[in-house]
């Protein structure tokens, strides 16, 4: 599933660039006063940096815009048409559920790291204290990548977000801590290109989310009965029989399978 995840993150991105280039950009430009002002924090005293960390990036990243993100990404991986103003159309169906969701991630890590700083301060006991704290921030995270995907997808209350994607990290544990790696690497690299926040970073993790979430929800959805298996020389005695027997008899296809290197090169070629 995990291999199933990074390439359909790939064949999406590449199918709908130039929409995640632009979307890519009106997410930066709305949050740029917040990476400036982080920006200016940061040179005028190291000692504020904690600012920085606390509330610039946090209100940059995990902000209005970029639930907005998510849910016009969620339509490319829908394969549904998907023009700008469709990113608007999710600032506004989104808006104060975007926000909580954002507060309630900060207030987790400001908890967290007042904790560890606490913690640490205590000889033995505390510095095992300390990496418990560290850790519950760590699962924190990795749950802000499912949380604002369903909250698109399925359009939950916040409580009933916040719990199935606690749920999905935890059964789901080990596909998790792989796509957090890679969209932590995924996040250096955009950082360390100098053009990454402003073309592809956060239109590019939210892709991400989005495929974790489609891919990873097959696992649970309800489907149908099958009739009963027919018997050696049995004929069938109706339609749903002959459609189990025609689907039993093929493998079943996946939306990007038959997708290899030639496609990256003649696009126009696939169907």
């Amino acid at each position: 599933m995990f291999r199933r995840i990074l390439l359909g993150f790939f064949w999406d991105s590449y199918d709908n660039l130039g929409h995640l280039i632009l979307a890519n950009l009106l997410w930066f430009f709305c949050n740029i006063l917040g990476l400036f002002l982080g920006y200016i924090i940061l040179h005028i005293s190291p000692r504020f940096s904690i600012f920085w960390i606390l509330f610039s990036i946090p209100l940059a990243i995990f902000s209005v815009t970029t639930t907005a993100m998510f849910y016009y990404t969620k339509l490319m991986v829908e394969a549904k048409d998907s023009p700008i103003k469709q990113f608007f159309l999710g600032m506004k169906l989104y808006f104060w559920k975007g926000i909580f969701i954002t507060l309630i991630h900060i207030f987790i890590g400001i908890l967290v790291m007042i904790n560890i700083q606490f913690y640490i301060q205590i000889q033995g006991f505390g510095m095992i204290l300390a990496g418990l704290a560290f850790w519950c921030g760590i699962l924190v995270a990795m749950q802000s990548l499912y949380a604002y995907s369903i909250l698109v997808q399925h359009n939950l209350p916040l409580r009933k977000t916040f719990k199935r994607s606690f749920l999905l990290l935890l059964d789901n544990l080990w596909i998790t801590v792989g796509i957090f790696l890679f969209s932590i690497i995924f996040f250096i690299v955009s950082l360390l290109s100098g053009i990454g926040p402003i073309l592809f970073m956060m239109s590019c993790i939210a892709m991400l989310g989005n495929n974790a979430i489609y891919e990873i929800m097959t696992k649970y959805e309800k489907k149908p009965e099958p009739e009963p298996a027919l018997a050696p020389g049995e004929k069938p005695t109706s339609w749903k029989q002959i459609l189990d027997k025609e689907k039993a008899d093929q493998q079943p296809k996946w939306r990007h399978d038959n997708r290899g290197w030639k496609d990256i090169f003649r696009p126009w070629d696939y169907q």
